[in-house]
């Protein structure tokens, strides 16, 4: 490099006037970005004008700067500019700085622009003519919408990751059917079933070609489906699918000795553990959230037929257990009175269907609302089916309730007729 003797003065002026070691590396930052010198321009300078240094020492200082200039100077393709943050150009352990000559952008456009076809190239060049990001982001649109490209297709002509691609549409809420017959192919996402499992979150199909798609496959292959059904059903009850919410409704549960990945759970009858099947405890809890087929019904859970067919509780309704309570005038025992509150629970929850702690008025899942008996039972059986003596209320009010004076738990057996409100 020949350095003329007007370049050489003036930048003998500039090392002559650093004091610091900071003041030196913001001088070779100016040759580097400013003046646009490479490594070796840079090295012949100084050691012209100043002192004798060597290039690792220069790419040393710029690498604290975390810059590097991408050899396609104004063409490069980055929208930054070709000067960089480091962490745009790929590794390259041939090159003296172990980083590529060009930035990641130009490589990423050089090799999609040779991949594409000729319609996506003449795209390619098209999209980089534009400057401004606004006008950008309306053609990728454009092209999503009438050119039927697919998030992949944008991010070639685009050079952005397919996220951006995607939180471009979102902005537009635009999503495309992947049905080829479908009627509107491009429609809002709200029209998209959600699919954890894609890249977009939303399922390829849209509502109405999905919702068809599914009828035809079930009639195709109805026995198929019927099959995998049973299996499942017949198989046994896994610990962690099921263990937190039979313990939410007071069910004992445990895990199999044999096989800690299963489910055990006590018969009704003999007490005896057991592994239930998926079925079983299906039948259960939806019995305990009152959706069995019939209001009233259990489904406890019974090691076997036996079991079942000799217990006195099996397919009893809580209008014949009503009945039963009262006829034994006050007698009512711990289990009796258990099965009773979860039998009323069903009931009045499809009664009253609430929706809210009728004490605070704040509003809840039905699941999170306990009944509670305004009279309690253990005074006065007559009024445990009293619609106007239940009410549905959230754990902190019923935590509350029962800190009132003669209405805790261990001074109900004493309460008093003349002050019977636990309200």
């Amino acid at each position: 490099m020949t350095i003329s003797k007007e370049e050489k003065e003036y930048f003998r002026n500039c090392f002559s006037q650093i004091p610091i070691k900071n003041n030196f590396n913001d001088i070779i930052y100016e040759l580097y970005v400013i003046h646009k010198y490479s490594y070796r321009n840079i090295v012949t300078i100084v050691n012209h004008v100043f002192r004798k240094i060597n290039i690792q020492i220069i790419i040393k200082i710029l690498e604290e700067f975390d810059v590097k200039r991408c050899n396609k100077g104004e063409d490069c393709k980055s929208p930054n500019g070709c000067i960089q943050s480091r962490s745009n150009f790929n590794k390259d352990n041939t090159t003296i700085d172990r980083k590529q000559y060009i930035c990641s952008y130009c490589y990423n456009y050089n090799r999609n622009f040779r991949r594409a076809d000729q319609t996506k190239q003449n795209h390619i060049l098209e999209f980089q003519k534009i400057k401004e990001k606004i006008k950008q982001d309306e053609f990728l649109v454009n092209l999503y919408k009438q050119e039927g490209f697919t998030y992949n297709d944008l991010s070639t002509i685009s050079l952005r990751k397919i996220n951006n691609i995607i939180n471009l549409l979102q902005k537009y809420d635009i999503k495309r059917c992947s049905n080829s017959l479908c009627k509107t192919p491009i429609q809002s996402r709200k029209n998209f079933f959600v699919d954890n499992t894609s890249i977009d979150g939303l399922m390829s199909q849209c509502r109405v070609c999905q919702l068809q798609y599914s009828k035809i496959y079930n009639l195709v292959n109805l026995e198929i489906i019927r099959n995998k059904h049973k299996e499942y059903n017949d198989q046994f009850g896994r610990y962690n699918t099921y263990a937190s919410k039979l313990n939410f409704y007071g069910e004992k549960v445990r895990r199999d000795l044999n096989n800690q990945k299963l489910i055990q759970v006590q018969c009704k009858l003999c007490k005896k553990w057991f592994n239930p099947t998926n079925l079983q405890i299906q039948n259960r809890i939806r019995a305990i959230d009152g959706q069995a087929g019939s209001v009233g019904t259990e489904c406890n859970f019974y090691c076997s037929q036996e079991c079942k067919e000799l217990c006195p509780l099996y397919r009893i309704r809580v209008s014949e257990l009503i009945t039963q309570q009262r006829l034994k005038n006050n007698n009512l025992n711990q289990e009796d009175f258990e099965r009773m509150t979860q039998e009323l629970r069903r009931y009045f929850l499809k009664l009253k269907n609430p929706d809210r702690c009728e004490l605070c008025g704040e509003k809840f899942d039905q699941k999170n609302l306990i009944l509670h008996h305004i009279i309690p039972v253990s005074i006065d059986y007559i009024s445990e089916a009293d619609k106007d003596n239940i009410i549905f209320i959230c754990k902190n009010c019923h935590n509350q309730v029962h800190q009132i004076d003669g209405c805790q738990n261990n001074q109900l057996k004493e309460f008093s007729l003349e002050n019977k409100s636990c309200f």
